[in-house]
């Protein structure tokens, strides 16, 4: 190991919560409340462009990873998210 513990976080999901994960390329570069402002945006892919043109125009030299994740109404709540996987887990 290099030393370095992850920064991790629970919380708790709802139908209609946009989740982030991000690298510092973007952290780093965007405050939080122009990060909130574009995760407003209703498209996520729309709303992963912008995230990352921001950084790059703030002046990110570092890799700007953007991952964003919908919660959405499943089947079965109580099934879990690994029985909704299209393949064997």
């Amino acid at each position: 190991m290099n030393g370095l513990t992850p920064s991790v976080r629970r919380v708790r999901a709802q139908v209609g919560d946009r989740l982030l994960l991000c690298s510092d390329g973007l952290s780093d570069y965007v405050d939080e409340r122009e990060i909130a402002q574009l995760l407003r945006t209703s498209d996520r892919h729309a709303a992963l462009s912008q995230l990352v043109d921001a950084a790059l125009r703030n002046g990110s030299r570092d890799n700007v990873t953007v991952v964003i994740a919908d919660v959405l109404p499943g089947q079965d709540p109580q099934a879990g998210w690994l029985d909704a996987l299209p393949y064997p887990a």
